[in-house]
């Protein structure tokens, strides 16, 4: 047992009283002092009981540091993050480019335009090409939003590129106009590798979140289907798979579905009516009008499908080079009125050259109403700037330079036979090709082989 000491109740002095204190407060001195006494031994038992246990409990041992079972070289670590080495387990990567490797390739001019075919692409099916002729709208018109479709895409389900230009060429051009041709591709197909080209597309990509940053991998985009003809034996196709658009281009966003001026815009320059109505269900309804191109341009022969708006005026035709170039046409708003004179103008004439497009027209617009219309040609654009034919030779050249690697690398022998696409992955372009379900699968039934055999493998016992 333990002998506890009970303090006095009050530590102060306390002055005598003169006459002997009452009963009661006799008795509230004694409850005090008993309750200090109470609290007391209950503190000093609470510590005996702690002291005891933690003598009774055994004492922690140090935790060791687990040892690495892993044998032969580590792997990598990249920035902040672990690379994921399965990521790519799924496809053959055969190269890749990045704009940087095209920066020494010589200047390239287009040369010998001419039509293969035109046609008009209607429900029913081709017709004879039927373009309306642009004529300009009139001042002050009032226009309304629609609603604005993505880019037309070339290989989609239900839809070869491939199958429909050689359909197309054989029943609306020249038999055999395509037996030396290099590439057969499409204008939103060269506007998209022109955009890799000088930056736009890898800085669109990277503000969208979609290059490698810390704590995520880069997004894989396949962008282009690369394959063969059987009329151009010596030639690659190269057909959309996905349209990029800037608005288009968010990770996790909906469809494309943007209301813009250029619906109705289109219909006034077309000498059509406005669409008026519900703005979900303002949208273009005219026909596909399609001019099949081929010319060279740096050393390549060039078969290029171009969607056409409307054509140039008739009066106007003497003053182009060729007939039936496109006119091309646009909104804006008063905000973005002199960004066609901006640092992308190289890369608009070089549009323009690859499209053969012999108009752009711009309709500035305020509050719904068309306040300005710009209109001006390749000439027009020229001679805004006297260096401005140059550096669009100079884009062209790089994507001459980027097309003739795409070239080299399909018709590699390991590239023979192969589904191959292009894909933008991180700033760069890889030809790559898909493994089938066959392969996976045969790839799954294997069985899984440690890094130690792999050492053992290679260096011996």
């Amino acid at each position: 047992m333990l002998a506890l000491r009970c303090p006095p109740a009050f530590h102060a002095p306390v002055a005598p009283p003169t006459r002997p204190a009452p009963r009661h407060v006799e008795r509230g001195r004694e409850a005090s002092g008993q309750a200090a006494c109470l609290a007391t031994a209950l503190l000093l038992g609470a510590s005996v009981r702690t002291a005891t246990a933690r003598a009774a409990r055994p004492k922690m041992q140090k935790k060791k540091k687990s040892k690495p079972l892993h044998f032969g070289p580590k792997k990598l670590r990249s920035g902040y993050w672990q690379e994921d080495t399965e990521i790519d387990d799924d496809i053959d990567i055969f190269d890749w480019f990045n704009a940087e490797d095209l920066l020494d390739d010589p200047p390239a001019s287009v040369s010998a335009v001419q039509e293969v075919a035109t046609f008009t692409e209607l429900e029913e099916g081709l017709v004879p090409f039927d373009a309306p002729e642009y004529r300009p709208p009139p001042p002050k018109c009032q226009l309304a939003k629609g609603l604005k479709n993505p880019p037309f895409v070339d290989q989609q389900p239900g839809r070869s590129f491939t199958a429909n230009i050689q359909q197309q060429v054989s029943d609306f051009g020249q038999e055999g106009s395509m037996e030396d041709a290099d590439i057969v591709t499409s204008v939103q197909a060269l506007r998209t590798m022109l955009a890799f080209v000088d930056g736009t597309l890898t800085e669109d990509m990277r503000a969208k979140g979609l290059n490698t940053r810390r704590g995520s991998q880069a997004q894989r985009v396949d962008l282009f289907r690369v394959g063969r003809l059987p009329d151009a034996p010596n030639a690659i196709s190269i057909g959309t798979v996905w349209s990029w658009v800037p608005e288009n281009a968010a990770a996790g966003s909906a469809n494309f579905n943007k209301r813009s001026y250029d619906v109705n815009f289109q219909y006034v320059v077309t000498g059509n009516e406005t669409v008026d109505g519900p703005p979900c269900i303002r949208e273009v309804d005219d026909p596909l009008h399609v001019r099949i191109l081929k010319y060279t341009v740096g050393g390549l022969n060039m078969v290029v499908q171009a969607p056409v708006t409307c054509t140039m005026p008739t009066a106007d035709e003497d003053a182009m080079p060729n007939t039936n170039m496109g006119v091309e046409c646009s909104t804006a708003n008063t905000r973005d009125a002199g960004d066609l004179w901006g640092e992308f103008l190289p890369t608009k004439l070089a549009e323009m050259k690859l499209g053969n497009v012999g108009m752009l027209v711009r309709g500035v617009v305020d509050k719904g109403f068309l306040i300005e219309l710009q209109e001006v040609t390749q000439d027009d654009l020229r001679l805004d700037r006297s260096t401005l034919e140059a550096e669009s030779d100079a884009l062209i050249g790089k994507l001459v330079g980027l097309l003739k690697r795409i070239k080299e690398v399909s018709e590699c022998p390991g590239c023979i036979n192969r589904v191959l696409y292009l894909q933008y992955c991180d700033g760069e372009l890889r030809v790559i090709s898909p493994w089938t379900e066959d392969e996976l699968a045969e790839l799954a039934s294997f069985r899984q082989v440690s890094n130690k055999e792999v050492e053992e493998l290679l260096y011996g016992d």
